[in-house]
């Protein structure tokens, strides 16, 4: 699935249309939907057997300074803290009911794919991560706006101005349409960029930074296991950073048959020896790091988002 947008400045109404495919990329259907005085597009989604989610964050845009050349797109960006984000649940059938619910203190950045849903549960739950409108050393309570990720200048961010990405649990009740819960699955765990092998949506992998709850490079490679809301960590050498994983399920190598194990493939950038590589490391025995690395010889550019598809090779 996918969705695409695009904007009426004049009314701002963001008009948004899900896509949904089969495997030799047919469109399987479409379903449109509106958010009204919405002036940004929602970063990422979601979905269960019955609805698309996503969040549209509290945001303002400046859209005179930006046409007049006086400002660029990042900077006319503000967001509002006085607002709580909605989280918007679209109906992936033409007839069924969407609904939004409110959800406080918080501006969502990435999802994982897939909601969770246990059987004959009325409740949905999102895994994601976002920063926490809360946490003061960011987000001073005398202020109800700031200025949209402050650091976007010179070789390398000021993580003194950027607020920690933290994985967030959300649940929902489908039902009564309230939101359940809304906090942090690991208190202090820096982590973005949450992925999912989809047969389990409950465990939950992507690059982390550190423990302590603060704002630094991502370092490491981190797997969540929110049934038990323990973490397993590998981190890297000193001045070697980690980018977003690709999960791939493993198969068994007589009969092709999917295994319930997976690999993650990720790039790791060398700032040392100024080269990038590729690791590949076992999902389910992360702390003992790359089983493989495949160095190469230059660089590559900070990439974002990839999936792996074994039937395209």
């Amino acid at each position: 699935a996918a969705f695409t947008w695009a904007q009426e400045p004049i009314t701002k109404t963001m008009k948004l249309e899900f896509s949904e495919y089969d495997s030799n990329w047919n469109v399987k259907q479409k379903i449109p939907y509106n958010v009204q005085n919405c002036p940004m597009a929602p970063h990422d989604f979601c979905w269960s057997s019955d609805y698309y989610g996503f969040f549209e964050n509290s945001m303002s845009f400046d859209l005179t300074q930006f046409l007049m050349g006086a400002k660029g797109p990042a900077q006319v960006l503000v967001q509002n803290l006085a607002k709580p984000c909605k989280l918007h649940f679209v109906s992936r059938t033409k007839d069924g009911a969407s609904f939004q619910v409110h959800v406080p203190d918080f501006f969502c950045i990435h999802n994982s794919a897939r909601m969770v849903q246990q059987d004959e549960s009325t409740t949905l739950t999102i895994f994601s991560s976002g920063w926490d409108l809360a946490d003061e050393r960011y987000y001073p309570k005398e202020k109800s706006k700031v200025p949209f990720l402050g650091s976007w200048g010179g070789e390398y961010p000021n993580f003194d101005v950027i607020p920690p990405s933290t994985l967030f649990r959300t649940v929902v009740d489908k039902t009564t349409k309230q939101l359940v819960d809304h906090s942090k699955v690991i208190a202090g765990l820096n982590f973005e960029h949450p992925h999912i092998d989809p047969r389990d949506p409950t465990v939950i992998y992507g690059p982390c930074s550190n423990t302590v709850g603060l704002s630094t490079a991502p370092s490491g490679y981190c797997r969540v296991d929110t049934k038990t809301n323990t973490i397993q960590t590998w981190w890297t050498e000193t001045r070697v950073f980690t980018e977003e994983v690709v999960v791939v399920p493993k198969r068994n190598p007589e009969t092709n048959e999917p295994r319930d194990e997976c690999w993650l493939l990720g790039v790791l950038h060398d700032a040392q020896e100024n080269r990038s590589s590729l690791a590949i490391v076992d999902g389910d025995d992360l702390e003992k790091g790359p089983v493989c690395r495949i160095h190469l010889k230059h660089p590559l550019a900070y990439s974002l988002h990839g999936t792996f598809a074994p039937n395209k090779i």
